[in-house]
């Protein structure tokens, strides 16, 4: 009877480690998966903020060549503009480049970069 009763609680001892192994793989899924959801977020507002700014560009409604949107901690602007020559024609190559706080695997944040590049007309 005795040898019963340990072996009923070894049993409760491996279910109850098989139980927190498998709520550690989960969490640890779950965990990245938040990660991947922000990340993609991130990368949607930088592109919505790139798009806004490059039509403020193209209507002439932006002066200077750099800065913070306002509104969005860690995310950043450059602007380049220079003539160049496209067959016979000419034109103003515009390259935007917006950068914007990711978070890798271990939490740590790291930067990522959107590049958009657009022409128009010479004035």
């Amino acid at each position: 009877m005795r040898s019963r009763r340990g072996g009923f609680l070894i049993e409760i001892m491996i279910a109850v480690a098989i139980i927190a192994t498998s709520l550690l793989a989960i969490y640890g899924g779950v965990s990245n998966e938040m990660i991947r959801a922000a990340n993609t977020n991130r990368r949607r507002i930088a592109k919505n903020l790139a798009q806004s700014k490059l039509s403020e560009v193209l209507l002439g409604e932006q002066s200077g060549s750099s800065g913070e949107f306002e509104d969005y901690n860690g995310y950043s602007w450059d602007l380049e503009e220079q003539a160049v020559e496209i067959g016979v024609l000419q034109a103003i190559q515009i390259r935007l480049k917006v950068s914007f706080p990711l978070e890798d695997e271990n939490g740590e944040e790291q930067t990522e970069e959107l590049e958009l590049l657009s022409y128009r007309e010479p004035e």
